[in-house]
């Protein structure tokens, strides 16, 4: 079998404003890369923005082979713009295993319904989490509702849920309607406001 290529990359806390223009040089190289299979990056607390979270989807888009994603976007500018380049190229991965963080981002109802809507198109996804603690009133029942309703599709690798929806404008409504889809086909299924 062919050998898989795995990338960590750690810029968490940079402190430059170029973060944008490294993340178009990173994401360059690694779209270079034919046997990428893992992409983990680290970038909270970095002046990340739309246009970096743009550079990180078209290294998404040239690697076809990824079957692990785990993105920190936490403290950083993203906004669903970002977050709508990320889910357009989403469903075109083998993806088994997707970690998000976009706490303390501008992420509102609209990016995270983006990225449930995609992930509908992820039939061998397996493990989930996604934290967006602290995102503000921006992010609402209408995403937990969205959530409920991606849970109770007919997906049935997925295994594994972890979702942090603290400090949001996430009612407690809102978490139980997650919550009322847990079963026994869940090994994991940590739902926290």
């Amino acid at each position: 079998p062919k050998s898989r290529t795995k990338f960590f990359g750690d810029w968490s806390y940079y402190s430059s404003e170029d973060i944008n223009s490294k993340m178009v040089k990173v994401g360059d190289l690694l779209a270079k890369v034919t046997n990428l299979s893992h992409l983990d990056l680290r970038l909270g607390g970095t002046k990340l923005n739309d246009d970096g979270c743009a550079a990180i989807a078209n290294v998404l888009r040239a690697s076809k082979l990824i079957t692990h994603f785990d993105i920190h976007f936490q403290n950083t500018k993203i906004s669903d713009v970002g977050l709508a380049y990320l889910a357009s190229q989403l469903s075109s991965l083998p993806l088994q295993t997707l970690l998000i963080k976009l706490d303390e981002t501008r992420a509102t109802d609209k990016g995270v319904i983006d990225l449930v809507d995609v992930l509908t198109f992820l039939p061998n996804l397996s493990k989930i989490h996604l934290d967006a603690e602290m995102c503000g009133g921006g992010v609402t029942d209408r995403s937990a509702e969205k959530i409920a309703g991606f849970l109770a599709s007919t997906n049935t690798t997925l295994n594994q849920i972890t979702i942090f929806l603290g400090r949001t404008g996430v009612t407690q409504n809102g978490v139980n309607k997650i919550r009322a889809i847990q079963s026994p086909r869940f090994s994991t299924f940590d739902i926290r406001l």
